[in-house]
């Protein structure tokens, strides 16, 4: 066993042709930086690197097609046959580019370059993917932009000729489309054939921008009739997105169409259910879903209660609704949320709010954030959920925010508590904050208050609160302030509602 030590040196060709009496002759040299190497046993070559079993040295290739050219070095010139002229010159059209290439111009005197001729792209199926095969219509003679091996003897002139795609004319149209599409860039690169899987093809309609920039080059496109699972409609979609309200949550209503073809709620909803960025349209053909609106109505599916009519959506989650659409409609209660966080946006969230005076007794560290949580809410417009633990002073929290609002002359509010907290809070506002002008709407006698608003707060029960309803709702209150609010959990209950 031998040690043996790559180098950072790599080996390269070269092919040159030269004229003899008539006679063409092939030499072939391998390069070691810009030295020569002699033809030897010394040397070793292998599909990924040359040996040099002398010094044991290891060099890689220049080019992966070395290890292929080399079995023209023979250390003597090689007599190029007249019928391998046509093959030799195939293959110096394929590797100029990485491999130094020199042959006299008899050589290729027999060669005529094509630099006429329309474009066309040919499409065909394989599988998943669709294969895009340009070609030059020359005459009614159809050259394979990709196929070096297509070069054909005719008579020309009244000479025979060897007939190519002139390399310009292959090179820019191989280079455009190439440009196109990042797959197409990588597949000829990887393959020498321009592919894409379906699924790319058609998201974000970007078949739609491949055609259309076919037709401002004057490329025919052929074989989209012979696709069998895949007929495009031709039109973009186009999509609007709507809100409409109810209590307590949004509808989402979104108008899709392509052209004349409307596409029904069933129809793209099912789509999204199955995770496929296509609908099928009423006159056969399939519409893309664009990319960018799918993903977002499939993460709106996702936290929406989907029935039969659209989509519905807690107003809870708004801000999802915010964060997918930049524009929806001006409905009055989105609008309305829209505005309470935009408020957030402008407000001061480090505003100090000092306890009212009306206030006796002493606030703990933890109730004062609490008291400026609550104000900083009602400075925004907002509701919240006060949740400390039992035992830790939620009242006083709570009458210290009603004598604040009391102090702005806010108005009457409304505190709905269980039965056996009613005496809890009359007790708790008479010792912190006697000057709260309250009133309790409670008991079989309780009858209709003459004045709400010469209170501050009116007291009540769950269970008298849903009995009045009526008469409660007749009032716009500044605050209801639900105490143990887990009463109302259900919301398919009277209660609740």
């Amino acid at each position: 066993m031998h040690q043996i030590h790559f180098q950072e040196s790599q080996i390269r060709i070269k092919l040159k042709v030269e004229e003899d009496d008539g006679f063409f002759l092939l030499h072939t040299k391998l390069y070691l930086d810009n030295k020569e190497i002699k033809y030897s046993s010394n040397w070793q070559l292998w599909p990924i690197f040359a040996y040099n079993t002398e010094k044991n040295f290891v060099y890689l290739y220049n080019y992966t097609q070395v290890y292929f050219l080399s079995r023209f070095w023979t250390g003597s010139p090689i007599l190029i046959k007249e019928q391998d002229r046509i093959h030799l010159l195939n293959l110096f059209y394929k590797i100029e580019k990485n491999v130094s290439v020199d042959y006299p111009d008899s050589f290729k005197n027999l060669t005529h370059e094509l630099t006429e001729g329309d474009k066309q792209i040919y499409m065909s199926e394989a599988g998943d993917f669709i294969i895009f095969t340009p070609k030059v219509n020359y005459e009614d003679q159809l050259y394979d932009v990709l196929d070096s091996d297509q070069y054909l003897y005719e008579e020309i002139d009244g000479e025979e000729k060897i007939v190519v795609v002139g390399v310009d004319k292959k090179e820019n149209f191989i280079n455009y489309l190439k440009e196109l599409s990042g797959y197409f860039e990588n597949s000829y690169n990887e393959t020498g054939q321009f592919y894409i899987s379906v699924s790319d093809f058609v998201r974000d309609a970007w078949f739609l921008s491949f055609y259309e920039s076919c037709r401002e080059e004057q490329i025919e496109i052929f074989g989209q009739e012979k696709l069998n699972n895949f007929k495009f409609n031709s039109n973009k979609a186009k999509v609007s997105t709507s809100i409409a309200s109810g209590i307590d949550w949004f509808e989402v209503d979104v108008d899709l169409s392509f052209g004349d073809e409307k596409v029904a709620y069933k129809t793209w909803i099912e789509a999204i259910k199955n995770n496929e960025n296509y609908v099928k349209l009423g006159d056969g053909t399939m519409g893309l879903l664009p990319d960018e609106w799918f993903n977002k109505i499939k993460s709106l599916y996702k936290i929406s209660d989907n029935d039969k009519d659209g989509l519905k959506i807690n107003h809870f989650k708004y801000s999802i609704i915010e964060e997918l659409f930049d524009e929806v409609s001006d409905d009055e209660s989105y609008a309305d949320l829209r505005s309470k966080f935009e408020s957030i946006k402008e407000a001061n969230l480090n505003q100090a709010f000092d306890i009212p005076k009306s206030i006796t007794g002493e606030l703990r560290p933890y109730q004062l954030d609490g008291f400026q949580w609550l104000c900083t809410l009602d400075q925004i417009g907002f509701g919240g959920c006060l949740a400390d633990d039992m035992g830790l002073g939620k009242t006083i929290q709570m009458i210290s925010l009603l004598a604040y609002q009391k102090e702005l002359n806010k108005g009457t509010s409304l505190v709905i508590v269980p039965r056996s907290l009613l005496f809890n809070w009359i007790a708790e506002m008479d010792k912190f904050c006697p000057i709260l002008n309250y009133h309790l709407h409670h008991g079989p006698k309780r009858g209709q208050i003459e004045d709400i608003t010469e209170h501050d707060v009116i007291l009540t029960t769950y269970d008298t609160a849903s009995s009045d309803i009526e008469y409660l709702r007749e009032t716009t209150f500044n605050y209801i302030i639900l105490d143990e609010s887990q009463a109302i959990k259900n919301p398919n209950s009277k209660r609740y509602k």
